[in-house]
């Protein structure tokens, strides 16, 4: 034998080491791989630890199940800075699946066939959880473990599983974020000390996957709030935005940056509603309020067209609980503290606020871009738009009722006030009623109903026209809402209705209640808040 040959021989033993049981491995000896135990374990009494064989994804299935039809014709997308090529050997390395690719070929199936329009507004090859996704599935584990945990667990839900599988790749896709977060921080170690002022580059698919893992978490348990990546997440957010310049959004091939950018704004708004924070804390989501209008005229799965609104929407909430913990906090020390101060700060925030609030300008259905989606046309989203702006100036006027003009020099203005809340609720939901039943918006609707439902309520006096009307309009809120559930299957909405249902218990019963003469606020309407509601009742939950 010559040399050459006796070392190809060689090469040839040494890989076959690479396979066989750990034990055979440590003691460099050949592995029968005989099941249930090797033969040199038995015959060495030792214990035969198994042998390691890791499933890759394979895409030779993607055609059974239709994931080309899904996708659609090229959106002609090209890759942002966030955006990283891969060579085929990394893609294969990358995508070692924890899982049998039968448990992940089932949930692969779930997630385009349902999950994916259960996560937007419209569906169609615009949406981008069915075709811009899908090449990040395909090469990336962070995305691909993403998307299956979200499959997963709605998956479970319909089928009431009680299985560990949603809670694995869910901790599959944790830890693959933690691993990229772990490299992004020892990066920035490394550049510190050169003072070299480039960050490092946070890619699409770790946002995306970091959105999707944090917005579904309520999907596995509706008391899972998300709130530890959501933190994370405004952390990643702000660097990743400033790796590109802003203005470039507004072009057609920036689906995915603004696909990132508006999933950040709504689940702020999810967020807001369940945190006490500072409405400061929201400044960084200024610069999008300054871009360029036609910037949002592209349909987002989350926020439609009103991801302004939505910003304005997000700082709202923010003070409207910021008021409720004055007035608990207040109440719990006997009345006796002095936050009048405080007061001023919210109400010259909040005026500012609802200045923006009435100058913004809704985008008209001719200027948006077809969602290709018959049961979302333009005009849906542009009324889910301007359900918002009403939604945003009812939680102001609530918190602060100074704010009301009509309040001015008016004696009864209990009353008066009340009138004016149950009027904007209304408003609301009869822009609502003319959305139909099967609108594909009906996964960003939960938050609308909840907000303008919570203001149906009457006092003992009103007459029996208005308590009629409060009571079709319960109804009507409702109907929805289980339509809603019938459809998307998820617990979050039977959540939010059963805050609704506490709320006007608490409302009639307040309305029975002989008023109190030292209480400057009377009306059910100002008495009872559904943030309260839903945190002393234990039913917080991600709202969309």
């Amino acid at each position: 034998m010559d040399q050459s040959t006796a070392s190809s021989a060689s090469i040839r033993r040494r890989q076959k080491l690479r396979s066989g049981c750990i034990t055979c491995k440590k003691r460099k000896l050949k592995c029968d791989e005989a099941e249930p135990a090797c033969t040199r374990c038995v015959k060495s009494n030792l214990l035969c630890p198994g042998y390691k064989r890791p499933v890759k994804w394979s895409t030779k299935y993607e055609i059974d199940y239709g994931i080309h039809s899904y996708a659609g014709p090229s959106s002609g997308h090209s890759p942002g800075i966030g955006d990283s090529s891969s060579s085929p050997s990394d893609t294969d390395n990358a995508l070692v699946l924890y899982s049998p690719q039968e448990e992940s070929f089932k949930l692969l199936t779930h997630y385009f066939a349902s999950a994916c329009q259960v996560l937007s507004s419209f569906d169609s090859p615009n949406n981008p959880y069915r075709s811009d996704l899908l090449e990040f599935i395909r090469n990336s584990p962070i995305v691909f473990n993403s998307a299956l945990s979200a499959s997963a667990a709605h998956l479970s839900q319909q089928e009431q599983d009680t299985s560990l599988i949603p809670l694995t790749f869910q901790t599959e896709a944790i830890s693959h974020i933690s691993r990229e977060l772990a490299e992004i921080h020892v990066t920035q170690h490394r550049l510190a000390p050169l003072r070299i002022s480039t960050a490092p580059t946070i890619k699409d698919d770790l946002m995306l996957g970091i959105t999707l893992i944090g917005m579904t978490s309520s999907w596995h348990d509706p008391s899972s709030l998300g709130l530890c990546h959501f933190h994370g997440a405004r952390q990643v957010f702000s660097i990743w935005m400033n790796q590109f310049d802003l203005t470039d959004l507004q072009l057609p091939s920036h689906r995915i940056q603004r696909l990132i950018a508006s999933s950040m704004v709504y689940w702020e708004v999810m967020a807001s509603c369940l945190i006490d924070q500072e409405v400061g804390a929201l400044s960084y989501l200024d610069v999008f309020s300054a871009l360029p209008p036609t910037t949002f005229c592209y349909p987002c799965p989350w926020t439609g067209v009103g991801t302004k609104i939505l910003i304005h929407l997000a700082k709202c909430m923010t003070i409207a609980r910021q008021r409720r913990r004055l007035v608990s906090y207040n109440h719990s020390m006997g009345g006796d503290i002095d936050v009048s101060n405080r007061i001023l700060d919210l109400l010259t925030q909040a005026f500012t606020l609802s200045l923006d609030i009435d100058q913004y300008q809704i985008p008209t259905p001719a200027e948006i871009q077809n969602t290709g989606d018959y049961r979302t046309p333009s005009d849906h989203l542009c009324k889910i738009a301007k359900c918002y702006q009403l939604v945003a100036r009812l939680e102001l006027d609530r918190a602060l009722p100074e704010l009301t003009q009509c309040l001015q020099d008016v004696q009864n203005q209990d009353a008066i006030f009340s009138q004016h809340i149950l009027e904007l609720a209304v408003k609301i939901l009869e822009i609502m009623n003319t959305i139909p039943e099967d609108s594909r918006t009906i996964a960003i609707q939960t938050i609308i109903f909840l907000t303008a439902g919570s203001a149906l309520g009457s006092s003992s006096n009103a007459d029996a026209n208005i308590k009629e009307l409060v009571a079709d309009w319960r109804r009507f809120v409702l109907e929805r809402l289980h339509r809603s559930f019938l459809s998307l299957k998820l617990q979050t909405i039977n959540r939010a209705a059963t805050v609704l249902q506490v709320v006007w218990a608490r409302m009639d019963s307040a309305a029975m209640e002989e008023p109190d003469s030292t209480s400057c606020k009377k009306s059910p309407i100002l008495r009872v808040h559904w943030i309260d509601v839903m945190t002393e009742a234990g039913l917080e939950t991600i709202l969309g």
